[in-house]
C-alpha cells in the first residue's frame, strides 16, 4: 500500500489545525485558571475584612458592656 503526498500533506494539515486548537485550548483554559485564582484571591480578602470587622464590633459591644458595668456598679 502506498500512501501518496497529498494524503501525506492532507494528513500534515489536519494534525497542523488540531495541534492548533489543542494550543488555543490550553490558553484558553489557562486564562480562566488565572481568573479563577484571582477571584479566590479576592474571596479570601473579602473574608479577612469582613473577620476583622466582626472583630472590632464584637470588641465594641465588650468596650460598652464594661462601660455599663462601671456605671451600674
Amino acid at each position: 500500500m502506498t500512501i501518496s503526498k497529498d494524503e501525506l500533506l492532507a494528513r500534515k494539515t489536519e494534525l497542523t489545525t488540531n495541534a492548533e486548537t489543542i494550543q488555543a485550548d490550553i490558553v484558553k483554559s489557562e486564562n480562566q485558571t488565572k481568573s479563577l485564582r484571582n477571584n479566590l484571591n479576592a474571596m479570601a480578602g473579602a473574608l479577612q475584612q469582613v473577620e476583622m470587622f466582626l472583630i472590632s464590633h464584637f470588641q465594641s459591644i465588650q468596650k460598652n458592656m464594661q462601660k455599663e458595668n462601671l456605671k451600674v456598679g
